[in-house]
């Protein structure tokens, strides 16, 4: 069987056993302790390399900028559909071989990924994250593409952790009010002062 493992930053990463030969992760596995060793033979990113909140000007992530750096320092093929990739994501390929674009986090892409390249066997690590509003936009997009997989007799394997996910509100239901001051407190003490030109 060709197998692969799939690897996020959840808390059942821990219960990776790194016992296939391909390794992919999100690039921001590249930077955590207990990772730094693990031999990873791919990793995808797909956000910006900028943020904007509100109605402020765009701001360079410098965190996120830093995992695509170590990427490319270690020379691990770092695949996305952005501009900072090293390997290009087949976005237009995938479409049309699954007819389906249902993408949204960055593991959503690499199971379409894996399956693209045919693998049968795919080990999913480190994707109970949450309880934040993002993550759980992100798991149904994960489950359609694991149900994807499922369907086409690839053998999907998850972290036990992977499978309590926890649906909690994140910060829905609170008033919109409080939603923009907590976002703007976010933007003005996270990012650089830098502001990036367009």
């Amino acid at each position: 069987m060709k197998s692969v493992t799939l690897l996020a930053l959840g808390p059942s990463r821990k219960e990776c056993p790194f016992e296939t030969e391909e390794l992919w992760g999100t690039v921001d596995c590249l930077n955590q302790d207990n990772l730094r060793d693990k031999r990873f033979t791919k990793v995808f990113a797909f956000d910006s390399e900028t943020v904007v909140i509100n109605n402020h000007p765009p701001r360079r992530i410098d965190s996120f900028c830093e995992y695509i750096d170590r990427a490319k320092q270690l020379k691990i093929p770092l695949v996305s559909t952005r501009d900072y990739a090293t390997e290009k994501y087949p976005l237009r390929e995938i479409i049309t071989k699954f007819k389906s674009s249902y993408f949204m986090p960055t593991v959503s892409y690499m199971i379409a990924y894996a399956l693209y390249l045919e693998y049968d066997r795919l080990y999913i690590f480190g994707i109970d994250q949450g309880p934040q509003w993002w993550y759980q936009l992100g798991k149904p997009h994960i489950t359609f593409w694991i149900g994807y997989a499922i369907a086409l007799g690839a053998e999907v394997l998850l972290g036990t952790g992977s499978l309590r996910w926890t649906y909690q509100p994140g910060i829905d239901n609170l008033p919109e009010a409080w939603i923009r001051e907590e976002y703007e407190k976010f933007y003005n003490t996270t990012f650089d002062n830098v502001v990036v030109q367009k």
